[in-house]
Formats: structure tokens, C-alpha cells, sequence
């Protein structure tokens, strides 16, 4: 079943002027559009393609994409605030198109102001929508920080050739401008990945593994 807010690996069954269409497997009824501007180059007939991201577009339609979002359903990640509408907040999630956190969900001291990075967590609505939430409970609160925070060292690293100029000895203004976190979140993270083996921190540097 085809589910939006999740990475998955789905094969090339037609192609259209609009772009190919993808489903699980090339028997499968139901399928979903990868627009033409995203199609790789050699992506036939048959083809596998990998980490597909699946969410609804301003038609409510389900449409494929190759872009890596910022976070995935029932992940955590620090997003920016970029509206404010009557119905809620927009957070940029990395894609075309915004990720809505309906008024309910967001905290109400100190209520998110355009501009703000906010720490959510991703989830389908009952209409099969994505949103976000900053309803986070206490106890999980530590652990959807490192996460968040985590996830946003290990992207920007892989953007920048696996090799980021901060580490234990840079300011914590600079820290900040690049995530938007204390400089004790950021060491907390860092020392995290290093745990797992997916970074070598230096004093002012991050290396990715």
C-alpha cells in the first residue's frame, strides 16, 4: 500500500509526457506520479528507484518525489516556521511544498513566530494528509532533540562533502547560525553519532564515516 510521509523503493511501469508512474511491483493496481523534472536519467521501463518520498500536493493528490525531506512520519526534526495562515503554521519539511502544523498542534507558550525553527514531529492526519505536531510528551523530549538534531549534522554533512568546519572549539554563535542550537545540544548530538560511528569529531571539524 502506497502511504505518504515514508521512504520507500518503488519500480517504473509507465511513462507519460507528465512524467512515469511507480508502483510496488509492475502488477500492482495502485500507483503514484514521479513528475517529469525528477526523472533520473536511464529510468526505464522496469527500473528500481530508491528512497522515494510520497506526500499529497496542493490537488490532494499522492505525487512521488526524489527529494530527501527533513523528516519522515513519526521522525522529529527542527523545522522553519515560514507562514502563518487561518488554519495554522507552514514549516518548510525540504520539498516544493510545505509541511501544515494546525494550530492545535503547536505549543501556546511561547506561541511560534515566522522565523522560528521549531522542534515537531511528523504524522498522517485522518484525511491522509501530512502534518506536524510540537505536542512532544516530556519524556520524549531529550531523545526527539538528539534525533532532530542529529538528523540535521548528518544532512548538512553529507551536502557539504562529509566535512563540516564546527566542532568543540567553535563559537556557539556559529553553531547556532548553521542549526539553530545551543552549543550543548549540538556536542550532546555529535557525541551521539560518534557513539554509533557515523562521525570523527576534531576540535574544529566533523568528519562523516
Amino acid at each position: 500500500m502506497l502511504c505518504p510521509g515514508r521512504l520507500c523503493n518503488l519500480i517504473v511501469i509507465k511513462r507519460t509526457p507528465q512524467g512515469v508512474y511507480l508502483a510496488e511491483s509492475g502488477e500492482a493496481k495502485e500507483k503514484v506520479l514521479l513528475p517529469a523534472k525528477q526523472i533520473p536519467e536511464g529510468a526505464g521501463i522496469g527500473a528500481e528507484l530508491e528512497n522515494v518520498f510520497l506526500y499529497r500536493d496542493s490537488s490532494d493528490r499522492l505525487i512521488a518525489t526524489l527529494k530527501k525531506p527533513f523528516l519522515t512520519v513519526g521522525h522529529y526534526g527542527r523545522l522553519l516556521v515560514r507562514e502563518e495562515t487561518e488554519i495554522g503554521y507552514f514549516l518548510d519539511m525540504g520539498l516544493e511544498r510545505d509541511l501544515l502544523m494546525p494550530f492545535r498542534e503547536a505549543a501556546k507558550h511561547p506561541k511560534p513566530e515566522v522565523g522560528d525553527y521549531v522542534l515537531v514531529q511528523m504524522y498522517v492526519d485522518k484525511s491522509d494528509r501530512l502534518a506536524a505536531t510540537m505536542r512532544i510528551p516530556e519524556e520524549k523530549r531529550k531523545p526527539a532533540e538528539l534525533e532532530a538534531d542529529g538528523s540535521a549534522i548528518l544532512r548538512r554533512l553529507g551536502e557539504a562533502g562529509g566535512e563540516l568546519g564546527l566542532g568543540d572549539a567553535s563559537p556557539g554563535e556559529a553553531i547556532y547560525n548553521e542549526f539553530h542550537i545551543s552549543k550543548a545540544c549540538f556536542k550532546r548530538a555529535v557525541g551521539h553519532l560518534y557513539k554509533e560511528g557515523k562521525v570523527r569529531p576534531e576540535k574544529t571539524r566533523i568528519l562523516l564515516m
